[in-house]
């Protein structure tokens, strides 16, 4: 398997910021919207799993002291994903290829 183990909604959360960082609702209504709507994760699931992966070093906080994203006085608090991070979220990815090809196989000797 791979070194760290996720939860899907972690997974998720990690998708969504593997290009960019992201703050809280923005990774929320990116998952929304691209699963059409299908997954919708609730502020009590996102921050408790932002924690989680924080802890286990696969995403950081980002400074975005420079242009701060300010709402009702607050500063938006940003996250990005570390370098294990990126490499934890290659290593589901190719899970998933394996488990994908492995299916495909079992689905070819069952028919």
């Amino acid at each position: 398997m791979y070194s760290r183990q996720v939860t899907l909604i972690e997974e998720l959360i990690m998708i969504a910021m593997r290009h960019n960082p992201r703050y809280g609702l923005e990774i929320i209504n990116l998952v929304y919207e691209a699963s059409d709507g299908g997954i919708d994760i609730n502020l009590g699931a996102l921050y408790p799993a932002l924690k989680r992966l924080q802890r286990q070093n696969l995403i950081k906080t980002v400074d975005k002291s420079e242009n701060p994203s300010v709402r009702n006085g607050h500063s938006r608090k940003y996250y990005e994903l570390t370098e294990d991070g990126y490499q934890v979220l290659n290593e589901i990815n190719a899970v998933r290829m394996q488990l994908v090809e492995r299916f495909q196989e079992t689905e070819t000797k069952l028919s």
